[in-house]
C-alpha cells in the first residue's frame, strides 16, 4: 500500500450526528494491511493537549481514500492495559493453536 499521509481531522461520531474533531498527528507508528485497497494505521496523535494512541482504517480505493471512522484512540496512560489485554489474546490464540 501507497504512504499514507498525515491528516490534521479526524472523524468521530456522537448519537445522530458526524462531528469533526481537529487533532495532531504525529508519526505513523505502523500499519497492517488488511486488503489491498486498505488497512490499519497505528500512531501517536495529541488531542486537547493529551497524548494518544490512534489505531484507525485507512481506506485507499478508487471512490474514497482517508481514515474512515473505524477505530479507536487510547489515552497513553492506557497504553500498559493494552498491551496486557493483547498478551492475554495471544495466549488464547497460542492454546486455540494446540
Amino acid at each position: 500500500m501507497d504512504e499514507i499521509p498525515y491528516q490534521n481531522v479526524v472523524f468521530f461520531f456522537f448519537p445522530f450526528s458526524l462531528t469533526t474533531i481537529e487533532v495532531i498527528k504525529l508519526p505513523k507508528v505502523g500499519e497492517i494491511d488488511l486488503k489491498p485497497t486498505s488497512s490499519i494505521v497505528v500512531s501517536v496523535t495529541e488531542w486537547k493537549g493529551q497524548k494518544r494512541v490512534d489505531i484507525r482504517k485507512y481506506v485507499n480505493s478508487e471512490t474514497f481514500q482517508g481514515f474512515t471512522r473505524q477505530g479507536i484512540s487510547i489515552p497513553i496512560e492506557k497504553v500498559d492495559e493494552l498491551k496486557k489485554l493483547l498478551e492475554d489474546v495471544n495466549h488464547e490464540i497460542e492454546e486455540l493453536r494446540k
